[in-house]
Parts: C-alpha cells; structure tokens; sequence
C-alpha cells in the first residue's frame, strides 16, 4: 500500500509517500528546494529543477549558496561525493523529482546490493557518509600489498 500525506518542516509543507512494499519514505524535492530557498510556494521550487541539468548543482541558479550540494546526478557519469551531510547536500535522480535513496547511495559507493543496513535513516546516511567506498578500498589496499609489504618481504 503506498500512503500519501503531508509533514510540516519550519512551517512549510513538504508532501510525501511512503511505499510499504520497500519501507521507504518519499519527499518532494521541490517541496524541499521551497524551504531551504524560504520561498512562500513550490512552484519556484519547481523552476529550479527544471533548469536544473544533469550533472549541475542548484547552487548554480542560486547565488546565497543555500543549495550548495543540491546535484541532479548524470547516469553517464560518476556520482559526485556523497556526503554524511542529510541537509542540501543530496544528490537527486536525474529523471524522477526525488532525492536518491539510501540503498541507492550505497550502489553508487560499490557496496553489494546485498549488504543489510540498520538502524535509523540517519545512522545509515552518517555511515554511508562516512565509509570509504568498497572497491576504492580494494584499491588502496592492493597497491599497499605490491608496493610495500611485497617489497619489505623481498
């Protein structure tokens, strides 16, 4: 069952879905724009998502810096950092007018879709914030095992 309401936020209403099926909360990121530009309707929210491009921050279209970290993601492209930061600073799809998900974010850091996150969406989104992504770690570690363990062993 997908269920639609409202919350307030700063006294500004923020319209919403959640989805049963995946457990997950869905926030209108015009709505959210709408807020953190302290505009009194959606709509000039909605103006900036459309001039928005993929691969774009909204701080672009909004000078204040408000928006900084606000980046439609390009698919085509590598994600740009994702931060611990729950503010602004979430990149958002770059087809449908949302933010990206948790499970996403974790996708775009190379973690296995199967790795099970627990907690509160904060703790996750702190966490995820916080790791070092899966393969860049492989990485890191590779070149420490051939350039200098292997050269200290020899």
């Amino acid at each position: 069952m997908i269920e639609k309401s409202l919350t307030v936020f700063e006294d500004y209403n923020i319209r919403r879905v959640y989805d049963d099926k995946e457990e997950k909360w869905y926030f209108s990121v015009v709505d959210i724009i709408q807020v953190l530009i302290q505009q009194s309707d959606y709509q000039t929210g909605r103006k900036y998502w459309n001039k928005l491009k993929t691969g774009e921050s909204a701080s672009k279209y909004y000078p204040k810096g408000h928006l900084f970290g606000l980046i439609k993601l390009n698919p085509q492209k590598p994600s740009p950092t994702l931060t611990r930061t729950a503010g602004a600073s979430k990149p958002v799809h770059w087809k449908e007018k949302r933010f990206i998900g948790i499970y996403e974010r974790a996708i775009l850091q190379s973690f296995p879709c199967a790795f099970v996150w627990t907690g509160t969406w904060t703790d996750i989104y702190n966490r995820q914030g916080n790791s070092v992504p899966p393969l860049f770690m492989k990485a890191i570690a590779e070149h420490i095992k051939i350039n200098v363990l292997q050269k200290l062993a020899a």
